[in-house]
């Protein structure tokens, strides 16, 4: 509760705080450069190795995982996932190679996903996909608000609704567990 809290805070203080002396209106806060930029390279290779984690991942759950929930959840991640590779791919067309390569952090977190207890397995899958969707959501919004090649740029916002969606349900597993 403390890190949402300071992360909601340091949110509220780059966003220019509370209106008072000086403070931006909401219009010409929309003009300003975005804090944060991201490469299409850099998009393209964050986005394909999440794609990968969430397939993976929910590969290991639909073997491990005991609710019928999770089970269906995971074969609805597998097919959003598989579903916005491809997406992404379209996108990129001959420009680049996208790679799908899982980051140290995913793959430690894959390993950890497979040698889990039954018991276990649950709560670590949900809690991993909460994660996972908040950084992935993260990424999205930044490219689809700044990003620098516009087949890609149109990907990312066609593909954030359905990012979000994954996360608000992630999160929803997590108070229900």
């Amino acid at each position: 509760m403390k890190t949402i809290h300071a992360g909601l805070c340091a949110a509220f203080l780059l966003c220019g705080g509370a209106a008072g002396a000086g403070a931006q209106s909401l219009a010409d806060a929309s003009k300003a450069d975005p804090a944060m930029k991201v490469s299409t390279a850099d998009f393209a290779k964050a986005a394909a190795a999440s794609d990968q984690f969430e397939i993976r991942s929910s590969e290991i759950a639909k073997e491990k995982a005991k609710s019928a929930e999770l089970k269906e959840f995971a074969s609805q991640m597998i097919a959003d996932h598989e579903k916005s590779t491809k997406g992404l791919k379209a996108a990129l067309g001959d420009k680049m190679k996208m790679g799908a390569k899982l980051s140290p952090k995913q793959a430690a977190m894959l390993k950890q996903l497979e040698a889990a207890k039954a018991s276990e397995f649950e709560t670590l899958y949900v809690d991993m996909q909460a994660h996972s969707h908040m950084e992935a959501v993260m990424l999205f919004r930044t490219y689809s608000g700044n990003g620098d090649d516009s087949k890609v740029k149109a990907f990312a916002q066609e593909t954030l609704p359905v990012i979000e969606m994954h996360a608000d349900h992630a999160q929803k597993l997590v108070a229900s567990m």
